[in-house]
Formats: C-alpha cells, sequence, structure tokens
C-alpha cells in the first residue's frame, strides 16, 4: 500500500501537504522520551518547523546525487545539528530523502548521506 503522505512528490499540493503533515507533531519524542526540554523546544519551534524543513531538503536536492550529510547541511545553512538532525529525521519519515550511503565527517566518523527521492543513485556520475 502506498503512502498516504507521499503523493505525487511533483506536484505543489503534494508538496505543501507533505510538510504540513508533520506541523504539530515531533516524530522524535520516543526518541527522547518526553523530556520535558525536548518538549519546550518543540513547541518553540513547531511554527518555523516548515520553513526549516524547506530549507533542509532544498539543500539535500540541490546537492544532487552526491547528497549531503547532517553536518553538511549544518555548514550550508548555519542551522544547529539537533535542528538539522530532526529535519531530516522528518523528511526521512515523509519518504523525501533516503540514505545512500555514509561519508566520514569532520571528527573522522562516518555519517548517513541523504539524497531527494527526486534523485536516482543511478544518476551519480
Amino acid at each position: 500500500m502506498e503512502s498516504p503522505i507521499r503523493g505525487n512528490l511533483m506536484g505543489n499540493q503534494a508538496k505543501v501537504y507533505q510538510l504540513d503533515f508533520l506541523k504539530d507533531k515531533d516524530i522524535c519524542r520516543k526518541r527522547h522520551k518526553g523530556n520535558k526540554f525536548s518538549d519546550a523546544a518543540h513547541k518553540s519551534i513547531r511554527f518555523a518547523k516548515n520553513s526549516i524543513r524547506q530549507l533542509v531538503l532544498d539543500q539535500i536536492k540541490a546537492s544532487g546525487a552526491e547528497g549531503l550529510t547532517c553536518e553538511e547541511v549544518e555548514k550550508a545553512t548555519s542551522l544547529s545539528h539537533q535542528t538539522v538532525s530532526a529535519r531530516c529525521a522528518e523528511l526521512k519519515a515523509l519518504n523525501l530523502i533516503f540514505i545512500i550511503g555514509g561519508r566520514e565527517t569532520k571528527s573522522g566518523r562516518r555519517a548517513a548521506v541523504y539524497v531527494a527521492f527526486e534523485v536516482r543513485p543511478e544518476e551519480k556520475i
């Protein structure tokens, strides 16, 4: 069964619906187990989440088949790691981005590399 939020990724109407779907939801809530500070952080940012999520998605799309790690999105947008990581989790839940592999970060550790669903791995040069 196709996800009801996936819709037509090429249509503006579907795009708006997808991004609005999570406006008041905190998909990371299970991870932080209802921590009151995390809940407060979610409430303080919930009205900006759509525009931040769109900014992160646009950066990942612009990277093409090369993709971006959270660290690279952070550098390009000047957003914090917590913000980028959470928006990537939401975009992944919406099936707008996916992981194509890993890449070494400045700390020497490997991190997930995200690509937009509109970019196919076989397009990689």
